[in-house]
């Protein structure tokens, strides 16, 4: 019996190494062209003059293969991704777009009037695809995506220029604090960053900071 027990203890402690090294095999990264980009670096994406439409457009999916856009994926021995959550922000832009968009794993959601949103995504792959339509003028767009599978976490920003980028640099180290209201105008959050911003109610609220007023929709 003792044996047995031994036996029985030492199959399990074998399952527990493996499980946690398959755990700390498991990683993601995104790419963009088939490159990987590093946390905290910057896909940078001029306008372009779509074909079908003849519009100025920018767009991290640009073909129908998903390889040529900006990808997260698995990497390691396990090559899973797994569950996880995204959060994209607008820091900035300059220039207008009739439509702003983001797709991650599933349907997409216009960016009207809104600047942060949060999507949960599955897979091995996830296809992540933002796009600005219809540019009407001179200018830049910054978002910070950032994509959270357990306890990893990786952060990049997506960068759309049309022969204008000046100050994108700056934006980038900024943490930006903002009073959080309520559609009442009633003082929900005082100087709350974008981590605390996340742990409000879903529902749609308006941020000030400074001479700054925006729509922000938390989900």
């Amino acid at each position: 019996m003792n044996l047995m027990i031994k036996k029985l203890l030492s199959v399990a402690m074998l399952l527990t190494v493996v499980s946690l090294a398959n755990v700390q095999a498991q990683s993601f990264e995104f790419r963009y062209h088939g490159v990987a980009i590093g946390d905290e670096e910057t896909v940078s994406i001029p306008a372009e003059t779509d074909a079908i439409f003849g519009e100025l457009v920018c767009e991290t999916n640009p073909t129908s293969n998903p390889a040529n856009g900006l990808v997260l994926v698995g990497t390691g021995d396990a090559l899973a991704l797994v569950s996880g959550t995204a959060h994209l922000e607008i820091m900035e832009h300059t220039f207008n777009a009739s439509t702003i968009q983001w797709c991650m794993g599933g349907a997409c959601v216009l960016m009207r009037d809104v600047t942060e949103l949060d999507k949960e995504f599955e897979g091995t792959t996830v296809l992540t695809q933002f796009d600005a339509h219809n540019i009407l003028q001179q200018g830049y767009l910054l978002a910070k995506l950032t994509a959270t599978v357990g306890s990893q976490t990786t952060t990049i920003y997506i960068e759309f220029t049309n022969g204008q980028s000046s100050g994108i640099s700056s934006m980038k180290v900024e943490q930006e604090r903002a009073d959080i209201y309520d559609l009442n105008g009633r003082l929900v959050m005082r100087q709350a960053d974008a981590e605390t911003r996340r742990q409000l109610p879903t529902g749609m609220y308006v941020m000030k900071s400074g001479k700054n007023v925006r729509k922000v929709m938390v989900r």
